[in-house]
């Protein structure tokens, strides 16, 4: 078997595309998933925008590389647009740029619609690719806790005991001296 063939068979499994008909307006759009061609090239041109900035980005360079077709006029095949622009110039320009520029225009309630249909057309192509694939998951075993160790208190008789050092001698002390404080303290209470 071919292997052109082959990731020709993957393409056309897993990316179809989604229609979004606005019937009564006489527009049509047909979205495909983004690629991860498509999602780093939109990552790069968001980068530095934050909060609703990003999110207004992030939609509308998404649309611009997932529509690939409006009415009957498919864009999915074509590298670049051309087009006149409004002082009557002939221009070309490549299909992503001309499309952002667009969609720039276009009401943000529209970009919106839009770009919930590419979302819900992401979650069928995840849900599909979920639901058919099979491997063995990778479980990590458990390691077992280390066992505490147990100390067991045994009582040395006296003739055993190491000699009392200088040091033990002043914590006797202060131990007495503390003791009898609390002695003299809670009688006087």
């Amino acid at each position: 078997m071919d292997l052109s063939k082959i990731l020709g068979d993957i393409r056309r499994t897993f990316v179809v595309r989604k229609k979004v008909d606005f019937d009564d307006l006489n527009f049509h759009f047909e979205l495909e998933p983004l690629t991860a061609a498509d999602e780093a090239k939109i990552m790069e041109a968001c980068k530095d925008l934050e909060g609703g900035n990003y999110i207004m980005a992030l939609k509308r360079h998404s649309l611009a590389f997932a529509i690939k077709k409006i009415n009957d006029f498919e864009i999915g095949t074509v590298d670049g647009i051309d087009f006149i622009d409004e002082n009557g110039k002939a221009k070309s320009q490549s299909k992503y740029l001309y499309m952002l520029d667009q969609i720039n225009q276009w009401p943000m309630s529209l970009v919106d619609r839009l770009f919930e249909a590419l979302n819900s057309l992401h979650e069928e192509t995840e849900d599909k690719i979920q639901k058919n694939s099979k491997f063995e998951k990778f479980i990590p075993k458990q390691v077992e806790e280390r066992k505490k160790s147990v100390l067991k208190m045994v009582e040395v008789p006296p003739e055993e005991a190491p000699a009392e050092t200088a040091v033990d001698k002043l914590n006797k002390r202060v131990a007495e001296e503390i003791a009898a404080a609390d002695a003299q303290l809670a009688s006087q209470a």
